[in-house]
């Protein structure tokens, strides 16, 4: 009999044993998810790239003013994003080609892809628009076509290409000589070098990697500060455009002397 319970015994623990294996947990109602909900939003962000070569030295530069005297935004996506946003019926191929940040024409910007071509890019009701390509890396273009130095503030995904950190029009920027073009091709590292822009999902995007948030992710700022004491663009006043616009052609029937 002794045996008989013995046996019986290993025989009730191992089914206990089989039953608890086999049981389904329900979730730990606590329990976060792996990834935010912004993490799993659509379309492109900026990834934190790898290292590139990228050397840069301290100047001085007073502004003139306190705000930026041009103030400039440019959305990228990919491609179904760009015509998602603009809606399929407004959306108009555009051209691998420079942008202009504003109408006196003092400084144009670009993006520029991995193999050194100007990705494709409109204007839209005034907002400029970038198309790039999910692992594609990029570079930002600012060309200076003053006789000035310009000062320019960058931000990708809201931050600042200097610091990595939430971007401000009052942090300092790159200076940019009379005539010449500015190219950025990443976060900044050190005075020698700089992580690569890469467009990639938003799980990945440097701005969810360090602070979880992709509010603002795919947009680019530009702002352009001019020196104290310079004018680069005093002639093109406001009412000297206007009284170019109001510029009759034909304001007499026939020629009389000078």
């Amino acid at each position: 009999m002794k045996n008989i319970s013995v046996l019986a015994f290993i025989s009730y623990l191992f089914y206990v044993l089989v039953l608890s294996s086999c049981a389904v947990r329900a979730p730990n109602p606590m329990t976060a998810p792996s990834s935010s909900a912004e993490s799993e939003r659509p379309g492109l962000a900026t990834q934190w790239g790898e290292t590139r070569t990228s050397r840069v030295k301290n100047t001085h530069f007073n502004r003139a003013n306190h705000t930026p005297t041009a103030l400039t935004t440019l959305y990228y996506n990919n491609r179904e994003g760009i015509t998602t946003m603009l809606g399929i019926s407004r959306y108009q191929p555009g051209l691998p080609t420079w942008l202009q940040v504003n109408p006196y024409n003092f400084v144009s910007i670009g993006i520029r892809g991995e193999r050194g071509q100007f990705l494709e890019n409109f204007t839209v009701d005034g907002k400029k628009y970038v198309i790039g390509e999910n692992g594609h890396r990029y570079s930002i273009l600012v060309r200076n076509n003053t006789n000035t130095r310009l000062e320019t503030v960058l931000s990708v995904d809201g931050l600042d290409v200097l610091d990595g950190k939430p971007a401000s029009v009052t942090k300092p920027g790159y200076v940019i000589a009379p005539y010449a073009t500015l190219t950025v091709d990443g976060f900044r590292q050190n005075m020698e070098a700089v992580a690569a822009f890469r467009f990639g999902t938003m799980a990945d995007s440097y701005t969810e990697q360090k602070y979880g948030d992709t509010t603002n992710a795919g947009v680019i700022g530009v702002a352009i500060f001019h020196e104290l004491g310079s004018q680069p663009f005093s002639q093109w006043t406001n009412h000297e455009v206007q009284k170019r616009h109001a510029a009759d052609p034909f304001p007499e029937r026939f020629a009389t002397p000078p």
